[in-house]
Protein backbone atom coordinates (compact mmCIF):
# COMPACT_ATOMS: atom_id res chain seq x y z
CA UNK A 1 0.00 0.00 0.00
CA UNK A 2 3.06 1.98 0.58
CA UNK A 3 3.99 1.89 -2.49
CA UNK A 4 1.07 2.60 -4.34
CA UNK A 5 0.55 5.53 -2.36
CA UNK A 6 3.97 7.19 -3.29
CA UNK A 7 3.79 6.45 -6.73
CA UNK A 8 0.02 7.83 -6.88
CA UNK A 9 -1.22 5.52 -9.93
CA UNK A 10 -5.08 5.15 -9.30
CA UNK A 11 -4.99 1.28 -10.62
CA UNK A 12 -2.10 0.37 -8.13
CA UNK A 13 -3.62 2.47 -5.13
CA UNK A 14 -7.58 0.57 -5.73
CA UNK A 15 -5.38 -2.88 -6.04
CA UNK A 16 -3.63 -2.74 -3.44
CA UNK A 17 -6.14 -0.95 -0.98
CA UNK A 18 -8.88 -3.16 -1.83
CA UNK A 19 -6.60 -6.05 -0.92
CA UNK A 20 -5.19 -4.46 2.44
CA UNK A 21 -8.92 -3.62 3.18
CA UNK A 22 -10.17 -7.18 2.81
CA UNK A 23 -7.27 -8.47 5.11
CA UNK A 24 -8.12 -5.55 8.10
CA UNK A 25 -11.72 -6.45 7.94
CA UNK A 26 -10.58 -10.37 8.13
CA UNK A 27 -8.09 -9.30 10.84
CA UNK A 28 -11.17 -7.10 12.72
CA UNK A 29 -8.77 -4.25 12.50
CA UNK A 30 -11.41 -2.31 11.76
CA UNK A 31 -10.03 1.82 11.96
CA UNK A 32 -7.20 1.15 10.13
CA UNK A 33 -9.45 -0.78 7.25
CA UNK A 34 -11.57 2.66 7.54
CA UNK A 35 -8.47 4.62 7.35
CA UNK A 36 -7.41 2.77 3.72
CA UNK A 37 -11.45 2.12 2.62
CA UNK A 38 -11.67 6.16 2.62
CA UNK A 39 -8.31 6.10 0.10
CA UNK A 40 -9.94 4.16 -2.33
CA UNK A 41 -13.29 5.40 -1.63
CA UNK A 42 -12.69 7.85 -4.20
CA UNK A 43 -12.94 4.86 -7.45
CA UNK A 44 -16.18 2.83 -5.62
CA UNK A 45 -18.40 4.55 -8.14
CA UNK A 46 -16.35 3.32 -11.12
CA UNK A 47 -13.97 -0.01 -9.84
CA UNK A 48 -15.37 -2.80 -9.22
CA UNK A 49 -12.96 -4.00 -6.47
CA UNK A 50 -13.01 -0.83 -4.83
CA UNK A 51 -16.93 -0.83 -4.44
CA UNK A 52 -17.05 -4.24 -3.56
CA UNK A 53 -13.89 -3.15 -0.50
CA UNK A 54 -15.93 -0.41 0.42
CA UNK A 55 -19.03 -2.89 0.65
CA UNK A 56 -17.19 -5.01 2.92
CA UNK A 57 -16.07 -2.43 5.10
CA UNK A 58 -19.74 -1.30 5.48
CA UNK A 59 -21.23 -3.97 6.35
CA UNK A 60 -18.34 -5.29 9.18
CA UNK A 61 -19.01 -1.68 10.65
CA UNK A 62 -22.71 -2.61 11.16
CA UNK A 63 -23.19 0.58 8.60
CA UNK A 64 -25.69 -1.10 6.46
CA UNK A 65 -27.37 1.29 4.75
CA UNK A 66 -23.69 2.78 3.39
CA UNK A 67 -22.99 -1.09 3.02
CA UNK A 68 -26.73 -1.73 0.12
CA UNK A 69 -25.00 1.34 -1.49
CA UNK A 70 -22.03 -0.09 -2.45
CA UNK A 71 -23.36 -3.77 -3.15
CA UNK A 72 -25.74 -2.00 -5.47
CA UNK A 73 -22.62 0.05 -7.40
CA UNK A 74 -20.67 -3.23 -7.39
CA UNK A 75 -23.63 -4.96 -8.59
CA UNK A 76 -23.53 -2.10 -11.66
CA UNK A 77 -20.03 -2.29 -12.22
CA UNK A 78 -20.14 -6.07 -12.78
CA UNK A 79 -22.90 -5.62 -14.67
CA UNK A 80 -21.27 -3.06 -17.28
CA UNK A 81 -18.15 -5.45 -16.75
CA UNK A 82 -20.30 -8.62 -18.44
CA UNK A 83 -21.46 -6.45 -20.85
CA UNK A 84 -18.73 -4.86 -22.35
CA UNK A 85 -18.36 -1.43 -23.60
CA UNK A 86 -21.07 -1.19 -26.22
CA UNK A 87 -23.36 -2.34 -23.69
CA UNK A 88 -24.51 -5.86 -25.53
CA UNK A 89 -24.30 -9.08 -23.62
Amino acid sequence: MQAAERLNVPEDLVAAGSAYLAALVDASQLDTARTVGGRIALWAERDLRAATAQARLFRALGEHDAAGKAEIAAARLAAERVAGPSGDL
